[in-house]
């Protein structure tokens, strides 16, 4: 369901974490909402793929393989998932930052 939940706000004009930041009062820069957009898609296609391993798991494997990868190893997929979008994510802003001032001052 969280999988859908994601994909499906990719129809709105907001998507589930560009909606989310705003909610939070975060600062929304001209990047994001093209950066959230794709992010939420990643998102979306990780859940997805999350549950599809898990429903087979559950259908094709044993009990112990299903609970080593429901109780650990998905939350350490997730874990990486998360750490490394953040580090990304502090890139793409400091890259995005750099950026507009040149501009702003071409402008003038």
């Amino acid at each position: 369901m969280l999988a859908l939940t994601f994909a499906s706000s990719l129809r709105q004009p907001e998507n589930i974490l560009l909606r989310t930041a705003r909610l939070a009062g975060k600062k929304i820069s001209a990047y994001a909402p093209q950066y959230t957009r794709v992010l939420t898609l990643v998102w979306a296609i990780i859940l997805l793929a999350n549950a599809a391993v898990a429903l087979y798991l559950a259908l094709f494997a044993s009990f112990a393989q299903w609970a080593f990868y429901c109780g650990f190893l998905s939350y350490v997929i997730f874990a990486l998932f998360f750490g490394g979008e953040l580090l990304y994510r502090r890139h793409y802003i400091s890259k995005h930052q750099a950026m507009t001032p040149s501009v702003v001052e071409k402008a003038s």
